[in-house]
């Protein structure tokens, strides 16, 4: 059975520096639509899921026996309930404060499976160059580094219900999610100077005694990332408009 794994960095767009992160205390009060989605992008991105090619196995008898079930039909492309299952299981061992109810989070987490597949497919109709072997390999090491030894992650994998080789086929698919949101819709945001300062005047009081100048490419590279969210959620709008999504 395949799981999910966590990736070190928060999100599979660009990520955001020291700099960006402290600009968030200064907005807490801003509505959730200039920050980031974190429930839902940060998960889309962090916890990448790979589908199971069948949902029906052969039995060892002579009869077929149902050993997993179909949940979603993403244009073709299956996600089943232990592809669910992986993704809370994960999801607990990373939150384990998590208070959603159960069938709240299985909704939105199987919401959050289908986004996934969408932005994999797009990505491969569009011909993103695949990733390496030797991107996958830092990938890994950049999600080993998030434990204390080893042994730790080797522990994470088994909890998780999976070994290395599934969690670098996941990764795979993170990868290219995020080569995906940089070259078609992070590479056409631009924000100048002017638009710079003008935030900074108009959320002065947020700033503390920020110099413009120190400050300003911290804050361009968050108006970026603002923006580059606010056009993936667009994106993601409009794949679901235009999918064949059914649900079981």
């Amino acid at each position: 059975m395949y799981g999910l794994i966590l990736m070190t960095f928060q999100n599979v767009v660009t990520p955001v520096k020291t700099g960006v992160q402290r600009i968030s205390n200064y907005f807490n009060k801003l509505d959730s639509g200039v920050r980031r989605n974190d429930r839902k992008w940060s998960c889309m991105f962090i916890r990448s899921s790979l589908v199971l090619a069948l949902a029906f196995l052969p039995a060892i008898n002579a009869h077929a026996e149902v050993i997993d079930r179909i949940l979603a039909i993403v244009n073709g492309d299956i996600i089943t309930r232990s592809d669910l299952d992986d993704a809370i299981e994960v999801n607990r061992l990373r939150n384990p404060s998590e208070r959603r109810e159960r069938p709240v989070l299985e909704k939105e987490i199987l919401e959050e499976l289908v986004d996934r597949r969408l932005l994999v497919q797009e990505a491969r109709r569009l011909m993103i160059s695949e990733i390496s072997a030797e991107e996958i390999d830092d990938a890994v090491r950049q999600v080993k580094a998030g434990y204390t030894d080893e042994e730790a992650f080797r522990k994470a994998l088994a909890d998780a219900d999976m070994t290395e080789a599934d969690m670098r086929e996941q990764l795979k698919d993170q990868l290219l999610i995020r080569r995906f949101i940089e070259r078609r819709i992070r590479l056409m945001v631009r924000v100048d100077m002017e638009e710079v300062k003008r935030f900074f005047e108009a959320n002065k009081e947020g700033m503390g005694d920020q110099n413009f100048r120190e400050f300003r490419d911290e804050l361009r590279e968050f108006l970026i990332e603002k923006k580059t969210n606010e056009r993936l959620e667009e994106y993601r709008k409009e794949l679901r408009e235009k999918a064949d999504i059914r649900f079981n």
